[in-house]
């Protein structure tokens, strides 16, 4: 194979797929941060490092130098079952959740990192109230932000205001009518004056 061709990590020579490293490195780079990271931490490294984290927790982040989770969360292994580290940590160093829909979050305006398991940049909070702090950082998607939108805020402001029927508005924005009718009744983006 033509050295163009091949992993630019020393020694590998599989051919490349995503920023001239191969399956396994780009994997690596994107779980752990680097593409020559261990795929398996030795047993029990993971917790220590938790524990470790939970008895002196400092200022700023603490990213999850292991593995992470399907939504992105740092995940670990204890005693068979599969948990997610900022939970874990929030358990240890709080205490369990106060009641059953609970839910470990970030705390607003502090941090909106997944990988962190500082304690102190986490709290037990509802859905509702998850969602709320979604919104007060931003990092929400909704509006023009969600990746299936077709409108942007500029847009839904002039079909609030715009004459004609929902048919016309609808064709000019490519937008079915329904959605201008949803609009105009405030039925859709309602958090926009």
């Amino acid at each position: 194979m033509p050295k163009g061709c091949i992993c630019k990590i020393e020694g590998c020579f599989k051919p490349k797929r995503r920023r001239e490293w191969c399956g396994a490195h780009y994997e690596r780079w994107r779980k752990y941060g680097d593409p020559l990271a261990s795929k398996h931490a030795s047993p029990g490294e993971p917790l220590s490092f938790l524990m470790e984290t939970v008895a002196t927790p400092p200022d700023v982040c603490v990213i999850w130098p292991y593995a992470i989770g399907t939504h992105g969360y740092g995940v670990l292994s204890i005693d068979g079952h599969i948990v997610t580290a900022p939970k874990e940590a929030l358990i240890r160093f709080v205490g369990p959740a106060p009641s059953a829909n609970s839910v470990c979050a970030h705390k607003p305006r502090v941090c909106h990192n997944r990988k962190c398991i500082n304690p102190k940049h986490l709290r037990w909070a509802t859905n509702i109230e998850n969602n709320a702090d979604r919104v007060l950082d931003g990092t929400d998607n909704r509006g023009e932000r969600h990746g299936c939108a077709k409108l942007t805020e500029v847009d839904v402001r002039a079909i609030r205001v715009m004459d004609g029927t929902h048919s016309e508005i609808a064709k000019m924005f490519g937008v079915s009518r329904q959605t201008v009718g949803e609009i105009k009744r405030r039925q859709s983006w309602t958090w926009l004056d």
